[in-house]
């Protein structure tokens, strides 16, 4: 499955950030988002996997299924995505399934056992990101509010989004740039977590699990 790299920063701040001398943003898309995390009794977590439907994605319902992120000292997070668009209302795609199954979805778990899990509402401001006059990644400001187990957290983080055209050390040397500029102004933390498992620590927190 291709390979998804992206650096996550917490921030205080919705808009668009400032940037390092040799760094630019395209014109933004603003996009509302609806995000379904489904589960089925913790196998997919058990697994490695997460699986998601997306509304709200200028190209339509999408489900996207996402592999275990690699462990790194910063907070560039790298994980296998696979991402189709929906064919028939509230199914699942066959190539998401043969993914599920392929990414080790024991067959003893039926389909009809997947259930939303988490629920992630967020408003995207998105833009092309640009670095010498390349278009090197995505950024986006996303303010997010997320359902678990009938508790809302809400936060807003910062995602940088690599180009799937860049090689791993390419990724790598900008990512480590980003990370020492933005660590050095006010109003921004490391990430590096998900936003569904960010929604169940914080709540399973709240609820002393």
């Amino acid at each position: 499955m291709p390979i998804e790299r992206e650096l996550k920063l917490l921030t205080a701040a919705a808009g668009a950030p400032q940037l390092p001398s040799g760094w630019t943003l395209g014109s933004g898309a603003l996009h509302q988002l609806r995000d379904t995390y489904l589960e089925a009794g913790g196998a997919l977590a058990r697994a490695g996997l997460a699986l998601r439907r997306r509304e709200g994605d200028p190209h339509g319902v999408l489900y996207t299924l996402k592999g275990e992120p690699e462990k790194t000292d910063t907070a560039l997070t790298q994980r296998t995505e696979i991402e189709v668009g929906e064919q028939a209302p509230g199914e699942i795609p066959p190539t998401i399934v043969d993914a599920l199954r392929a990414g080790g979805l024991s067959m003893d778990v039926p389909l009809t056992a997947l259930h939303p899990d988490v629920l992630i509402e967020q408003v995207r401001n998105a833009w092309p990101l640009q670095h010498g006059g390349d278009a090197v990644a995505t950024l986006s400001v996303d303010e997010v509010s997320a359902t678990y187990a009938a508790q809302q957290v809400a936060w807003v983080e910062m995602e940088i989004e690599f180009s799937t055209s860049l090689s791993a050390v390419e990724v790598e040397l900008l990512s480590t740039k980003l990370q020492d500029w933005f660590m050095k102004q006010p109003g921004y933390t490391l990430g590096g977590e998900s936003k569904e498992r960010r929604a169940r620590r914080l709540v399973n927190e709240r609820l002393g699990r």
